[in-house]
């Protein structure tokens, strides 16, 4: 044997053995040759693309290329193939690249559940180097002229693998790569493993183990990527126009910094309040609550769609006790804070005032940003056009989170469009004045008078590059859904002592639990803010007294008139105005007055318009008879000159209809007066 001679693989051992005439197995059985080092000596840079090397074979002298079974495989210099057929081993060259599949990519977008395309990122190694990464879908990577186009961009790529070939050497690379990258195109909750991750363009936050992970920078996606753990990364990757949230640097956060004054303020403010000593995200989270008690009046207005607004991470849990989720309605004067309180739910959840929408969205939109923005708060400054005009549908659609059904074709299933965010309105106008919208709201009233934009101007600086490092810690409750379900309970039960003990007050289940929802938010920020309630500070103590007024004039807001009381006052007016025509319009019988409504409601929208304030709703026919029941009344079918129509029949025995029968008999005396011959 020679002295000091280097083995570097098996081929220098196979050649030891062939020169020194060693018969016996040097191998341990069952060993894996690497196919690369039989090959090497066969093959070379300069070999011809798909021209066939042939070496003999036989039983009495077997070629050592006959250990390898027919296929493809990698080597320095490309992919050659290897076949054994006629007494001969053929080989040839294949491409002058191998692939390197470096990670499973997986797009999702959340709509009820987690829909999965797959594709694969791979690299190529041409010329001993590793190419840029490429993805691409599987079926566009098993086609040979679909992948040579890719390859373009990165090199210069020879290949003569057919169809068949390319699967082979692609799902022996895919077999082997072991990581994954999760591509979401919809922020906020994303699951993966059954584990919860909050995602930002530029961090995520681990939900169960409280733990943020930031973003790396990744060559395929020229974005940030999100690594979990040795196999698994997170990325955000939104379609066109959708906006992503960004998590403030947590390093900002500095309680010395002179630009955060404001935070060593409220820390000295407050600091016989907390429940133990704070930490930075305590103060932070005070801050947020001790201003907005200083820019409007100590008021729970504001906090009340802020709250709401927080229990947006917690919708499913809402749901599972409401069967719905309330939308928030801030309503009042213009300049007087509404835009301030949606610009701070805004940067609250890593977003900027451009997340805050116009007046002018259309329903469809907002149903669209709804299945997109996943447990997110969506900010709309004015209600106007499409929304405005369709409100109580809308409301009730947002309210019930109804999913929309979209029809393909005839014969074809339809889509379902799932309701992921919540809904938070502002507006100049009081616009809602039916029951069925009223009671899915909740309102927020805003005055000039109880708004100072100058004690916003310090906190702003903090609320355009720190508030959103709050988010985090709100979200940690997730992991305890039976304590959001609890908080939810006794804040049920808070409002119905206060409706119980005051005889004004009459609000009804809906509202009620619909409140519970945003005082279970303010709760979740108090915990941030680790304030102490029942032993607070008196701006905060005065907050907490104005919940009393708030529910008073909350009550009177939502109290609705009786849609049939409304229609016979409006009634009424139109037999003063000589409107009806008899035998047409309305008719007396023996059970009493029956109105034919299709007749009267254009001139009864009219007349209401001209006799009542301003914004006034106008009772539906379906409101109106479903009204009338509780007073008796009847809908049948009725003579009118000579033809039957369905109409509403008045009993005698319901107020005003004396009053009516009076109206028309004065009006027939006048008439039988006019007509007589002097």
């Amino acid at each position: 044997m020679k002295k000091n001679k280097s083995f570097k693989d098996f081929a220098d051992w196979y050649n030891l053995a062939k020169e020194t005439n060693f018969n016996e197995s040097i191998l341990p059985k069952r060993i894996k040759l690497v196919p690369e080092s039989l090959l090497s000596k066969y093959i070379h840079i300069d070999d011809d693309f798909d021209k066939q090397k042939s070496f003999t074979n036989s039983d009495e002298v077997p070629h050592e290329l006959a250990n390898l079974p027919t296929g493809i495989y990698p080597t320095k210099y490309g992919y050659y193939s290897v076949s054994n057929r006629n007494k001969c081993v053929i080989l040839k060259r294949k491409s002058n690249f191998i692939f390197k599949v470096t990670r499973n990519v997986i797009s999702s977008s959340i709509k009820f559940d987690v829909e999965k395309l797959h594709k694969i990122e791979f690299q190529t190694l041409l010329d001993g180097k590793l190419t840029k990464p490429l993805i691409m879908a599987a079926d566009e990577l098993t086609k040979p002229e679909n992948i040579m186009e890719k390859l373009k961009t990165t090199g210069i790529h020879f290949s003569c693998l057919t169809a068949d070939e390319l699967k082979s050497v692609l799902y022996i690379e895919y077999k082997i790569c072991k990581r994954s990258l999760n591509v979401f195109e919809n922020p906020a909750i994303a699951q993966i493993n059954n584990k919860s991750y909050w995602l930002y363009n530029n961090a995520c936050y681990d939900i169960k183990e409280n733990k943020l992970i930031e973003a790396e920078k990744d060559s395929s996606l020229k974005q940030g990527v999100l690594k979990i753990d040795s196999q698994i990364e997170i990325a955000l990757n939104p379609p066109k126009g959708m906006k992503v949230p960004n998590l403030p640097n947590r390093e900002l956060l500095d309680l010395k910094n002179p630009k955060y004054k404001y935070l060593q303020e409220t820390a000295e403010f407050y600091k016989d309040y907390f429940k133990d000593k704070p930490d930075s995200i305590n103060i932070l989270a005070a801050s947020l609550i001790r201003n907005t008690l200083e820019v409007y009046k100590n008021s729970i207005e504001p906090f009340m769609i802020i709250g709401n607004a927080i229990m947006s991470p917690f919708v499913d849990v809402v749901y599972e006790q409401l069967k719905a989720y309330p939308v928030s309605y801030g309503h009042g004067e213009a300049r007087s804070g509404k835009s301030n309180i949606l610009e701070l739910i805004a940067n609250l959840f890593g977003y900027n005032a451009s997340f805050i929408s116009g007046g002018n969205d259309t329903s469809k939109n907002v149903m669209h940003n709804m299945e997109h923005y996943n447990k997110t708060p969506l900010l709309y400054a004015e209600v106007e056009s499409n929304i405005k005009r369709q409100f109580a549908e809308n409301i009730k659609a947002f309210y019930d989170r109804t999913p929309r059904k979209i029809m393909k074709g005839y014969g074809q299933e339809q889509d379902l469009k799932a309701i992921n965010a919540t809904i938070h309105f502002t507006s100049n106008d009081l616009l809602p004045n039916n029951e069925q919208t009223m009671t899915r709201l909740i309102f927020s009233e805003f005055k000039q008078d109880n708004f100072d934009f100058k004690k916003a101007i310090p906190f702003n600086v903090i609320r355009d590059n720190l508030i959103g490092l709050i988010l985090p810690e709100i979200l940690f409750y997730l992991n305890n859904p039976e304590y959001i379900k609890k908080l939810i309970d006794l804040n049920d039960k808070k409002i119905e002592i206060i409706d119980k003990k005051s005889k004004t007050l009459s609000i009804d289940t809906r509202s009620r639990k619909n409140l519970a929802v945003a005082m279970t938010g303010i709760d979740l920020l108090f915990n941030v803010a680790n304030l102490n309630k029942e032993k607070c500070s008196n701006d905060i103590q005065q907050m907490q007294e104005n919940l009393v007024e708030y529910l008073a004039h909350y009550a009177e807001v939502t109290e609705t008139k009786d849609h049939f009381l409304t229609f016979m006052e409006i009634l009424t007016e139109m037999f003063r105005q000589s409107k009806l025509n008899t035998n047409q319009d309305y008719i007396f019988n023996s059970k009493g007055l029956a109105i034919y409504l299709n007749s009267i409601m254009p001139s009864f929208r009219q007349t209401l318009k001209s006799t009542c304030e301003l914004g006034e709703y106008i009772p539906k026919i379906a409101e109106i008879k479903n009204s009338a029941k509780k007073y008796g009344c009847s809908y049948e079918v009725v003579n009118f000159k000579g033809k039957s129509q369905r109409a509403l029949v008045i009993p005698y025995t319901v107020s005003g209809i004396d009053y009516i029968s009076s109206v028309i008999s004065a009006r027939n005396e006048e008439i039988n007066r006019a007509g007589e011959v002097i």
